[in-house]
This record gives C-alpha cells, structure tokens and sequence, in this order.
C-alpha cells in the first residue's frame, strides 16, 4: 500500500515541476517579448517657438554673411527673424508667411517684399518670387522647429541662395506677441537693392 502512495506523490511533485517550469517559460518569453517590442515615439507637434542668439548663416554667390537672430514663430502663420546686436534694438527683420517674405531694413527705413508663389498679372509685387515657394516655406518652418536647424537652398532670380539655420536653445509652446510691422514711413525697394545685386 505505500507503494502507490508513494508513486502518487513523485507524480503530483513531477507534475507541480512541469507546472512551474511551463509558467516560468511562458513569463520567461512574454517577459522578453516586451523588452524587445518597439516603444512608440510620441512626436510633440508644437504650435510655436522661440529663440534667443540663433545663428543664422545667409550665402548668395560669393556673400556669406552669419548673424544672431532672435526668433519667433507660429507654425503655418509666420516666421520672424530679428537681428538685434544693440541691447533689443531691432536693426534687420525678416518676416516670412505662407505667402511673402518681408525684408526690413530698419536702420534706414526701407523694405521690400518677396512673393513666394508667381504673383497674377498686375500684382503690386516689385520683386521676383523664389523658386519654388512654397518648398521653400515648409523646409524654412522644419529648420526653424527643429532643434538641429536646418538648411534651405534655394534660386531668387538666377542668384544661389543658401540659408542655414543653427541649432540654437529654442523654446517651446510659450506664448509670445509678435510686433506688428509699421511700413507706413518706410521706402519699398526691391529685393536686389536691399541685397546689394
């Protein structure tokens, strides 16, 4: 009679091994599988930026010029660059929306405005758009929004145009007024006289 008892105890101890030894295999694996799989990546798609001694690197034929800027800008609404070497006194801006770029020369009162698409006939423009423009806007706001910066390399009327943004401290998702721009005493010229073509 202690035989078969005897017998049943191996049994269920064998059983109980084989028991545990599945569980722990399955844990094992499901354990890895989750070390393994990919996490997701959660892109932040901030709705505006700003920044503070960004380096801005502008190349046209043989001119390379680099400035630090501060930056403001909305995304899909406008991208402002503001060259202010004198304690906040703005002396160059550029203002850039889907539609034009506004080039201010502060300092003598003068401005001009680049479309960024072909203006209709009888257009008000006074200077040639860039080519392709709209390329030119989207690849200007992923420099702008990215930390890295970034590069647009671009043709304004037969003239290269080479345009690095830097990889600057940028700030997100704060709020900000951008100033309005105030033309009404200021020259409109064209593109080549304020670029010196």
């Amino acid at each position: 009679m202690q035989m078969p008892f005897s017998r049943n105890k191996y049994l269920r101890t064998a059983l109980w091994a084989l028991a545990a030894v599945t569980v722990l295999t399955l844990t094992g694996c499901g354990a890895q599988r989750r070390t393994v799989k990919t996490p997701e990546v959660v892109t932040t798609h901030y709705r505006n930026v700003s920044a503070r001694q960004l380096p801005v690197t502008i190349s046209m034929d043989s001119m390379t010029y680099t400035v630090y800027c501060t930056m403001q800008a909305v995304r899909d609404s406008v991208i402002v660059l503001s060259y202010q070497p004198l304690a906040g006194m703005e002396i160059v801006r550029v203002e850039v929306t889907e539609k034009t770029i506004v080039g201010v020369d502060r300092t003598h009162k003068r401005y001009c405005v680049v479309p960024l698409y072909l203006p209709r006939k009888g257009g008000a423009w006074h200077s040639l758009p860039l080519k392709d423009g709209e390329t030119c806007y989207r690849t200007l706001q992923e420099a702008v929004f990215n930390e890295n910066g970034g590069t647009l390399a671009t043709e304004y009327d037969g003239h290269q145009l080479l345009l690095q943004i830097g990889s600057g401290k940028r700030t997100y998702g704060e709020d900000f007024t951008v100033r309005p721009l105030k033309l009404d005493e200021y020259e409109e010229i064209t593109a080549h006289s304020l670029l010196g073509l």
